[in-house]
């Protein structure tokens, strides 16, 4: 993964380094490093970030901020909510997958949380 497609992905996400660094309990440096090219995006990582995008991509953008309003993207749904316009059988379903994607995958696979990389990573490949 490039420097700009992990910018395109986070931009899609609406997300900034700073905050996938906080979501993968890591050093934001090293995700400031991965962002300019300094060191290359380790594949669990872009192939978790691209899902992510990838599921994103298809809401519209009233539909992301419902889901950011209801914690889809920490691994929250609610097909009912409360103080938001009624969803549709459509909308609830992305949404709820939306939810289940990040319930089921948190952080890529292999992240060991609080770490600085993926277990069993040397530092080096990062």
């Amino acid at each position: 993964m490039t420097p700009t497609r992990l910018r395109e992905c986070l931009d899609v996400l609406e997300w900034t380094l700073r905050e996938l660094a906080r979501r993968l309990k890591c050093d934001s440096g090293t995700i400031r490093q991965m962002g300019t090219g300094k060191r290359p995006v380790h594949e669990s990582l872009a192939a978790w970030l691209e899902m992510l995008a990838a599921v994103h991509g298809t809401l519209s953008p009233e539909l992301r901020d419902i889901a950011r309003q209801l914690g889809c993207d920490q691994g929250r749904f609610v097909r009912y909510p409360r103080g938001m316009r009624p969803l549709t059988d459509e909308e609830a379903a992305l949404l709820e997958t939306l939810a289940t994607i990040h319930a089921a995958l948190p952080e890529p696979v292999g992240w060991e949380s609080g770490r600085r990389r993926p277990e069993g990573l040397p530092e080096a490949a990062l």
